[in-house]
């Protein structure tokens, strides 16, 4: 999975700097740790409690740090003013004299000097994300060709930011949906030369892969969505869209096995119109063989699978044949919960059945005598009723993607043929 940072505020300075930022700034705390030691043991009593308290803090920001990484100004400005109490402590402001005086207005309009020229090489910079900003406005008014432009422009002013590179991939990306002339190959081009100084974003590989099979390069696509996979393991719509690529190239037991590997990962794609789409009827079969192929594996995958794809003799089957597990989605939950012990002879008497149009599926049986007395032993018909996941079983309305974050999309995610809404 690709971490946006080390999870370490140690490991994130290695990272970052190397030993020529890790070894100055250990050192530095430990020249602090020295003073705070001075001044504790020449303070009096009220000194000391407010010295213990800081570093009670300090202590307390440094051993969370092993796990995280907090560089944020409203973080850091607190620990900033603790240690320049530690160092500074309650001392009387000394007496200046009139060449202390002098000497110390040279400093200040010197530290002012300094500000001005940094604001004034700044400007670029604040005017990049200012035109970054217009464009992100644009898209959402669904102006992308303004937004194109505002972002080439901050590009431009601002080179040094790699966000206007992947930014300007996104929107090409967007517009080769519907204009592939002559947005289409200038987006794969973009896509490329942003993963080249980003080849973590699992995103812009995915995208990348819609891009190629758009175009017809489906063992292009088939290389870019493995690296997107080889990024992120847990998007079982990855793994679904190079089941697709697969099918396109003509190589359908590959792609057999990558849609066996979404379903695994994400047992709620099971609910989408993809598998009953009428022009491929060899999908439907797919979501048999991965409830026959998680059963020995994961009971837990076998349930929900069969839960999500409507196959409720399957359901029934799979949990008469193994031990409530610990992890259910909470549909298959609501089974097990409402079902409760049942011998692999019970079957249920009545189909299951969704109703067009809702997202609630409703299953009749007849509940069968049970020696554990939690179900009437009447012939009657029971209802059981438990929701569906509204955004899972909702097919999507066009092939864009939903918005990543930051500005990202996922472009050509699903594709028409696909309809499943991946969240």
């Amino acid at each position: 999975m690709p971490l946006i940072h080390a999870h370490s505020l140690w490991f994130q300075w290695l990272a970052e700097g190397g030993l020529v930022v890790l070894v100055p700034t250990l050192w530095l705390l430990d020249q602090l740790r020295r003073t705070w030691w001075r001044a504790w043991q020449t303070g009096d009593r009220i000194r000391r409690r407010r010295l213990e308290g800081a570093a009670i803090a300090l202590a307390a920001y440094a051993t969370h740090s092993l796990v995280d990484t907090f560089l944020q100004a409203q973080i850091i400005t607190p620990v900033v003013i603790i240690g320049a109490y530690i160092v500074a402590g309650d001392r009387p402001r000394p007496e200046l004299h009139p060449v202390g005086q002098r000497r110390r207005r040279r400093l200040v309009w010197v530290a002012i000097g300094l500000l001005v020229a940094v604001q004034i090489a700044f400007i670029p910079l604040h005017r990049g994300l200012w035109l970054h900003r217009q464009a992100l406005a644009r898209r959402a008014d669904g102006d992308l060709t303004g937004a194109l432009q505002a972002e080439r422009a901050a590009q431009s002013t601002d080179p040094w930011n790699d966000l206007y590179r992947l930014q300007e991939a996104v929107i090409l990306g967007e517009l080769a949906v519907t204009t592939p002339q002559p947005y289409l190959d200038q987006a794969i081009a973009a896509f490329e030369d942003a993963l080249r100084g980003s080849a973590t974003w699992d995103v812009g590989w995915h995208n990348l892969a819609a891009l190629y099979a758009q175009a017809g390069r489906f063992q292009d696509a088939i290389a870019a969505e493995q690296r997107a996979i080889g990024w992120n393991q847990l998007n079982g719509g990855y793994f679904l869209k190079l089941g697709e690529y697969y099918a396109a190239a003509g190589q359908l037991t590959e792609a057999r096995a990558a849609y066996l590997d979404a379903l695994k990962t994400s047992p709620w794609l099971a609910s989408s119109v993809f598998w009953t789409d009428p022009a491929h009827p060899e999908r439907h079969a797919i979501l048999s063989q991965a409830v026959s192929y998680s059963l020995p594996v994961d009971p837990a995958v076998a349930l929900d699978i069969a839960v999500y794809s409507g196959q409720h003799q399957a359901a029934l089957f799979v949990r008469a044949r193994s031990r409530p597990p610990e992890r259910l989605t909470p549909a298959s939950r609501t089974v097990w919960r409402r079902c409760g012990p049942m011998a692999p002879a019970s079957r249920p008497a009545g189909p299951a059945t969704i109703r067009p149009g809702t997202h609630r599926m409703r299953w009749r049986r007849t509940i069968s005598p049970r020696p554990s007395g939690c179900c009437s032993t009447r012939a009657a018909p029971t209802v059981m009723d438990f929701p569906r996941k509204r955004q899972h079983g909702r097919p999507s309305s066009s092939a864009r993607t939903r918005s990543a974050g930051g500005g990202m999309c996922w472009h050509g995610w699903p594709s028409a043929a696909v309809r499943a809404r991946i969240w």
